[in-house]
């Protein structure tokens, strides 16, 4: 197809609006643009309505002028096929969740990313210690999303070094585990001693970050709603 992006190479991981709308555009001013989709039920765009006959209109807009293969990219092979890929393209996207934080020991922590990801405690970057220390020390609870550099070994990468760092500074806070945010909302605003509550995971059903306001301290908050919140809860108390 010809248009300013012509012999522009794109490899489309993404899936779903976001990621499909801008290869989409891509596509439309000349990219070479390559869309992997899971071999048994493809991109959920190709089940939303409305539909032309038996097919989505979403998915014929956010299709269009795009080639498609299918792969497992769970498995030795289909990772394999992915590296080949984005050996040949000039651009790859993808909207992939990040790590969440599965289990832990002294030798390093594991995530889930669809497929267990291993990284050994002298790649978490996090400071001394053990991983269940450190586990302590930042407040992290389980099923956290992190961030994560694929290679061998696998690492944590450089931003979410920098995030977690970030969450040891100011007055403190208090990580909420598996709670919904209007739940936490409720408990927290009942006892009124937050500042704000910043939610990690879109949906609002995994980590959350309670900022604790003026005259409230960590250990005091979960105090005050560790009995009416039926989570994993945290402490971290601020280094300034």
């Amino acid at each position: 197809m010809d248009g300013p992006l012509a012999g522009l190479r794109v490899l489309d991981l993404s899936g779903m609006i976001a990621g499909g709308f801008a290869t989409m555009t891509l596509a439309d001013h000349g990219a070479d643009v390559v869309m992997v989709e899971h071999p048994e039920h493809g991109d959920p765009i190709r089940e939303w309505p409305p539909f032309d006959g038996d097919h989505s209109l979403w998915w014929k807009a956010l299709a269009r002028n795009k080639r498609c293969v299918t792969l497992d990219m769970k498995t030795d092979e289909g990772t394999a096929l992915v590296h080949e890929l984005a050996a040949e393209a000039d651009v790859v996207i993808e909207n992939f969740r990040p790590g969440t934080l599965e289990s832990w020991d002294d030798d390093g922590i594991t995530l889930d990313a669809g497929r267990e990801i291993r990284i050994p405690a002298s790649e978490l970057g996090l400071g001394q210690g053990t991983p269940t220390q450190i586990r302590e020390r930042f407040g992290l609870v389980q099923h956290l999303p992190m961030e994560f550099v694929y290679e061998t070994p696998a690492r944590l990468a450089e931003p979410e070094r920098d995030r977690l760092y970030e969450w040891r500074r100011g007055d403190g806070r208090v990580s909420v585990n598996s709670a919904t945010r209007g739940g936490v909302r409720a408990t927290v605003n009942r006892a009124g001693h937050a500042q704000d509550i910043i939610t990690v995971e879109r949906l609002g059903l995994l980590e959350q970050s309670i900022k604790c306001g003026a005259g409230t301290d960590p250990p005091g908050l979960v105090a005050a709603i560790g009995d009416h919140l039926p989570a994993e809860l945290k402490a971290v108390i601020g280094d300034d």
